[in-house]
């Protein structure tokens, strides 16, 4: 009995010998107080130009004014201070107007005034895109890939002159949105049960935003039906039927709402990429009758027998 309590004791002390250090669960914690950390470098490098007297970029100050414009009026059409008497039509999408406005209403409760908000709308952009960035790297990769990435962006010269206090363009908010509507899209997709609706509306709500900031902003239509038409393609070659039938089920509505949505607000100025988004409507038109043919065609005699026929 002596020896058998011995032995057990014995057991237990190799047992515990062989126990490996927690490292999942600090990989859990501390790569995202990591990325956290980096983005908060990023927004104060991105922040200091804030203290500047005047804004660094020319066209920022026309940005400044029909931003204060848009917090007074919502939708303003026209600037009364260019081309007098009658005043310019606002040309650029008021979207990248209207989300810092958004942002005032909320701050001022604070005590921030109109221009600490708008030196304040930048870095903040670049805090969340950092962030952003890994969240993509840590999806498609592993956390050491978005972490690489969120600290990259961090230091990028590029993403820093698009997202610095005083430069308040359509670019940075764009690719922001465009990479949170990229993770609420796989999301969605690879969801199970009805949450993944929630994702659904999410993709639709940041795809219409950021085609409300920046006129180069069809790319990211592009993008996604570039995706949509090579990956329903791929599916239909190697047989996977099924998935394709989900995979239509899903994205043909949430895309085709992105453009209803986004040629609506196409009226009251706040998108104004209007012609493309009709061109957008014509290729996913071509998408959509090219999957029918996919999906049906075997019905009018089309031969899918084989990898190669298909």
């Amino acid at each position: 009995m002596v020896k058998t309590k011995t032995k057990t004791k014995a057991k237990k002390k190799v047992e515990g010998k062989g126990e490996s250090y927690p490292f999942d669960k600090i990989r859990r914690y501390a790569f995202p107080l990591l990325v956290l950390l980096l983005a908060f470098i990023g927004f104060k490098i991105r922040y200091q130009t804030a203290s500047y007297k005047y804004f660094i970029d020319p066209d920022t100050f026309y940005h400044f004014e029909i931003y204060r414009l848009t917090i007074k009026e919502w939708l303003p059409k026209y600037y009364m201070m260019a081309d007098a008497p009658f005043g310019a039509k606002i040309a650029a999408p008021l979207g990248l107007y209207i989300l810092p406005a958004m942002l005032y209403k909320i701050l001022s409760v604070f005590g921030y005034s109109e221009i600490a908000v708008f030196k304040l709308w930048p870095p903040l952009v670049g805090f969340f895109s950092i962030v952003a960035i890994y969240l993509l790297g840590k999806k498609f990769h592993s956390d050491w890939a978005g972490l690489w990435a969120s600290a990259i962006m961090m230091f990028s010269t590029a993403h820093f002159v698009r997202t610095f206090s005083g430069n308040n363009r359509g670019d940075g908010p764009f690719l922001m949105l465009f990479m949170y509507a990229t993770l609420s899209l796989f999301a969605y997709l690879n969801g199970k049960d009805r949450k993944k609706y929630i994702w659904g509306l999410l993709f639709v709500i940041l795809s219409v935003a950021f085609l409300s900031v920046w006129n180069g902003s069809p790319f990211g239509l592009m993008v996604f039906l570039g995706f949509a038409s090579v990956y329903a393609i791929l599916l239909f070659i190697f047989g996977n039927i099924n998935k394709l039938k989900d995979f239509v089920r899903d994205f043909y509505p949430a895309y085709l709402g992105v453009l209803v949505l986004g040629y609506l607000l196409t009226y009251p100025g706040i998108i104004r990429v209007g012609a493309f988004i009709k061109f957008a409507f014509e290729v996913f038109a071509g998408l959509i009758l090219l999957t029918l043919i996919m999906l049906y065609g075997k019905k009018l005699g089309l031969n899918y027998s084989d990898k190669k026929h298909r």
